[in-house]
């Protein structure tokens, strides 16, 4: 995803979340206007809240087309979001990427899978009244029955469904450091200094961990993995789901950036004339701000 590299990851995560908000909205026009010869006056009020212009380009898209024109309103209100909303991403040519991690999502996974569902349903009957958007959202939120049911997005959505916000929160946050932890510590134990630092740093993270064995290895690196995992919280007592953790962490563009930013220090730091290298914290806060102009 080259187009990922011109862009903090940060400001890439925030223009994926609020276009899979955009695409939500689209796919609630979608639906209803698959089932109405005219734009609803509740409809054209939540339309009206996010943008006047909006409303308008979109009742002069809606003008000349005939039923059903649900497809051509949310392609409308897309085209409308991606030169307004996400004009600076559109101009500095890295929207793909903001289509691709938003696309990536499990919150966009479900909103597509629920409007392919009720897509199916209003052919035969259309509900009455139609839904406002707060309950579009709402249903899509409590959606767990995704369009294919052996999809790995639906084995993610059925290990975390019961898991409060905060707890999968706290455990995701943690999985993602130990990611990137394992990634430094990576690039750092293939240099002349490499054990000594990574020493350090775990005495001061993890001062339970045996860091007697300290090995450059994939193994040994997933040994500490999984101590992490069985000995610390927010992990320890309970059954982390870890195919979950892996998959909204491989999704997720802080993991694409970051391993970007490891490629390119692997280049330099294997030269003899280093003599200080950063600590975890240090590489991880360099490697959250890197981007390729």
């Amino acid at each position: 995803m080259n187009e990922a590299k011109k862009v903090p990851w940060r400001l890439l995560a925030n223009a994926a979340h609020g276009y899979t908000e955009w695409q939500v909205f689209g796919l609630w026009l979608r639906a209803v206007l698959d089932c109405c010869e005219e734009l609803p006056a509740e409809v054209a009020n939540e339309v009206e809240t996010r943008s006047r212009a909006l409303l308008s380009h979109l009742k002069s898209e809606l003008g000349t087309l005939e039923h059903p024109r649900g497809n051509a309103a949310w392609e409308a209100v897309t085209d409308w979001a991606e030169s307004t909303v996400f004009a600076e991403a559109k101009r500095n040519r890295w929207l793909n990427a903001v289509r691709y991690f938003s696309s990536r999502s499990l919150s966009s996974v479900k909103a597509w899978s629920y409007w392919e569902t009720i897509h199916r349903q209003w052919q035969d009957e259309s509900p009455a009244p139609l839904p406002t958007y707060q309950e579009w959202t709402g249903a899509i939120s409590a959606f767990s029955r995704l369009s294919n049911p052996e999809s790995e997005a639906q084995k993610v959505l059925d290990s975390i469904r019961l898991i409060p916000e905060a707890a999968w929160q706290s455990m995701f946050d943690a999985f993602t450091e130990l990611m990137a932890l394992c990634l430094w510590i990576e690039i750092v134990l293939g240099t002349r200094m490499g054990t000594a630092i990574v020493a350090r740093e775990l005495k001061a993270r993890h001062p339970k961990f045996d860091i007697s064995l300290i090995q450059n290895s994939e193994r040994w690196i997933s040994a500490l993995t999984d101590w992490v995992i069985v000995h610390e919280l927010p992990f320890a007592d309970t059954q982390p789901p870890l195919s979950a953790l892996a998959y909204h962490t491989k999704s997720h563009p802080a993991y694409y950036a970051r391993r970007n930013y490891a490629a390119r220090c692997r280049a330099f730091w294997s030269a003899p004339s280093i003599d200080r290298l950063p600590s975890f914290e240090e590489w991880r806060d360099a490697a959250d701000e890197y981007f390729e102009s």
